[in-house]
């Protein structure tokens, strides 16, 4: 049976979940009023040994899932996908703190009447504020460029993600006849 890297991933996981579900306890509640204990304790014993096949099938077939998952990816150039995205979405958080960081502060034309303004009103003893004004460095042109940066940075993160969605969603692994039939037991197919 074949399936994508999406249905695989997916299946890995559920397997997992699956597992959390079976009952593997070690020991059992009994009533005082029991009429038979070892037939309860032997019934709660086959339960546990059957789930404990269960979950060490289910986990056998998961990593299996997986394994089959990581060497397609690998062949498909997700991982090199994956660390260039992150290096862009490292570059977009880096601009995007440049970009916003620049709107509370003043242009250069402006802070130097605040800086006139300031120093008459402090010879007039009017003046109990700050004796300090923030300057931006950037100019109008730089700040665009920056905006530029960031939407060419979020246009290709998208086209990135789309690229791994795609592979995700047309790459195929072939599952093993005894994984499929794990997964029919977990009636996960």
């Amino acid at each position: 049976m074949e399936v994508t890297l999406q249905k695989a991933s997916k299946l890995s996981k559920s397997l997992m979940e699956a597992t959390k579900a079976l009952q593997v306890n070690r020991v059992i509640g009994v009533s005082i009023y029991t009429a038979d204990i070892d037939a309860d304790v032997e019934k709660a014993r086959g339960l546990f040994e059957k789930n404990i096949q269960k979950v060490s099938a289910f986990i056998a077939a998961s990593y299996e899932i997986r394994q089959l998952v990581s060497a397609a990816n690998a062949r498909a150039g997700v991982d090199s996908l994956l660390t260039e995205r992150a290096e862009v979405e490292t570059k977009e958080k880096f601009v995007s703190g440049l970009v916003g960081a620049n709107g509370n502060n003043t242009d250069v034309t402006v802070a130097k009447r605040q800086i006139e303004a300031a120093i008459a009103r402090q010879q007039k003893a009017e003046y109990y504020g700050s004796d300090a004004i923030t300057v931006s460095i950037l100019s109008e042109e730089s700040i665009e460029e920056l905006k530029a940066q960031l939407f060419a940075l979020r246009r290709k993160k998208n086209d990135i993600t789309d690229q791994l969605q795609g592979i995700n969603a047309s790459t195929k692994v072939k599952l093993s006849p005894k994984t499929v039939e794990t997964l029919k037991d977990a009636e996960l197919i």
